[in-house]
């Protein structure tokens, strides 16, 4: 829950132009470069083999995209915000790497996972060294940087922190209530946090006033919540390019459909947990059927999507978006790029 965790803003000492001419694209192109500047500079041979490999599969590329995007409102040039945008997504894939060696996952992006590729030791290997190297582009000692180094910290760290809360969630304890409130206090910590510092670093770049900072991190907090709702609903109703449906189910994961479903219908608990807790080479394809069916005729699946929607409304309705209309319309545009996956859920 976003109210238990105290705000990055307030753990920094102080604060430390012409629009993007570039397309979005171009941008993207440039922070792949220094993202593979990065990984030749302080790698080895068989190192670099396998952190090339792995960002062959670029994925979205949705944090640097919403930086780029970011950038543009606050009137800043793309140089500017680069070295950010690098630091920031190679701390993404360096925890993507260490979630798919965690939840056992084989593919990803629609190719191997790095453990699957080059074993388990090797993936905890490329993770660490990602980890190492994300913040190396904020080494140049800047007025700016003396503020986004702290952050960058704070943020790796909090992801970590809600990464170990979720797989103690995982252990399915029966609360008998309360199980959504915990598992916003988990996502918060391992997805809320990267967007909240995301665009926390591009207003301290800005130069940005309190008002805006403050306004920044609470907006794409809850930006962050919405992407890691939909992102559990498209496991199980969509396609995450992984060649199945239902990873979360096998993986045994305290999800936002789990923890809406155990509030809703508690007596389904016994139910839920027998197959959640399952080995995920024990769990099967009926296992993962019945608890989308369950999900789906017990109402939960329209319970979640009306939930998302609740709370992109009150997204949109933040009182600074209101009096900011570029502002207004980039978080639309982000908002609408993260639910497209799973727009065809509309109409259960």
């Amino acid at each position: 829950m976003q109210e238990e965790l105290t705000p990055m803003r307030n753990l920094l000492k102080g604060t430390y132009a012409p629009l993007i001419n570039n397309k979005p694209i171009e941008f993207l192109d440039a922070v792949s470069t220094s993202i593979r500047s990065v990984i030749s500079e302080y790698s080895n041979e068989h190192l670099k083999l396998m952190a090339f490999k792995h960002f062959e599969q670029k994925g979205k590329m949705l944090r640097p995209s919403f930086i780029a995007e970011l950038a543009k409102a606050l009137l800043l040039k793309e140089s500017q915000v680069i070295d950010w945008a690098v630091a920031c997504e190679i701390l993404h894939n360096a925890t993507l790497i260490h979630d798919d060696l965690q939840d056992g996952d084989e593919v990803r992006r629609g190719a191997p996972t790095t453990w699957k590729l080059f074993g388990s030791e090797q993936a905890i290997n490329l993770g660490d060294f990602l980890l190492v190297v994300a913040p190396s582009t904020l080494y140049k000692y800047t007025k700016r940087n003396v503020d986004l180094l702290p952050l960058f910290t704070q943020m790796s760290a909090r992801i970590v922190c809600g990464q170990v809360s979720e797989f103690e969630f995982n252990k399915l304890q029966n609360l008998d209530r309360g199980y959504f409130e915990k598992y916003l206090y988990c996502i918060s910590g391992k997805t809320s946090t990267l967007f909240s510092g995301l665009a926390l670093g591009v207003g301290i770049i800005a130069d940005s006033d309190d008002h805006v900072l403050d306004s920044l991190e609470e907006v794409f907090f809850k930006i962050g919540h919405l992407f890691q709702m939909q992102d559990d609903v498209l496991d199980l109703f969509g396609d995450k390019k992984r060649l199945e449906q239902g990873c979360d189910v096998k993986e045994g994961k305290f999800s936002f459909l789990v923890a809406m479903h155990l509030d809703l219908h508690p007596e389904d608990f016994e139910a839920l947990r027998l197959i959640l807790l399952k080995e995920r080479y024990e769990t099967t394809a009926e296992d993962v059927g019945f608890v989308r069916e369950l999900f789906v005729q017990r109402g939960t699946l329209q319970s979640c999507m009306r939930e998302i929607y609740r709370r992109i409304d009150e997204v949109l309705h933040h009182k600074y978006l209101q009096e900011n209309y570029l502002f207004h319309q980039l978080v639309e545009n982000l908002i609408t790029k993260i639910m497209k996956p799973i727009k065809h859920i509309e109409g259960h």
